[in-house]
């Protein structure tokens, strides 16, 4: 093998080589992209809203779940022995939650948009009201809502809610906790999820 000694300003990339170009180490400063998708368990979740189950039986194996609507539209991913919804997920994952609100709100109003982008944290007045600004309830609605007694259909009085947050706590299936109080899994979910039976949280 021949050496041959040069200059070192004598010594140019070749010509073809994607990095000679004045803007190479510019790009190099560029602050890192964003994070796409974070751990949920053992789940994946992507800022696009696409939740994936990983399993590592045999190998690495990743494949996206097939979500599904609830009765109002929201979309609901298999988390576990329970659903969740998607929208509470994404946000969870990347959507900032600095005073601790417990509901989220899609910006656009479509249910099925769950994009990172699209989602906020947000008080239950808010997402009324934004619900009315933008059409998805009507002031008829919105009076109906108010007449109604807030805790008229509950199953489950402010003892059981404890309990159910207890054994949800200690690992007992929601399917389970649903067949012990004789109630639908819906409604342990709804608490699982911090979607129903707020104001017991810290009874």
């Amino acid at each position: 093998m021949q050496i041959i000694n040069m200059k070192i300003s004598e010594i140019h990339p070749y010509e073809k080589n994607p990095r000679f170009n004045e803007g190479a180490v510019e790009t190099q400063k560029r602050p890192p992209p964003k994070i796409k998708a974070k751990i949920y368990g053992r789940y994946l979740v992507t800022i696009e809203g696409e939740i994936f189950t990983m399993g590592i039986k045999g190998g690495i194996h990743i494949h996206r779940q097939k979500t599904r609507p609830n009765e109002h539209g929201y979309l609901r991913a298999r988390i576990g022995d329970h659903d969740e919804y998607v929208h509470r997920i994404v946000a969870k994952c990347f959507v900032p939650n600095p005073h601790c609100y417990l509901e989220v709100n899609h910006l656009d109003g479509v249910k099925s948009n769950n994009t990172a982008s699209n989602l906020e944290w947000c008080t239950r007045r808010e997402n009324n009201k934004h619900a009315f600004r933008i059409g998805l309830r009507s002031c008829e609605e919105m009076r109906t809502m108010a007449k109604t007694p807030k805790f008229k259909n509950r199953r489950l009085c402010a003892e059981q809610v404890r309990e159910v947050r207890k054994l949800i706590k200690n690992g007992i299936s929601c399917s389970a906790i649903a067949l012990k109080f004789d109630c639908s899994r819906g409604v342990i979910d709804g608490i699982h999820n911090l979607k129903t039976y707020l104001e017991d949280i810290y009874k």
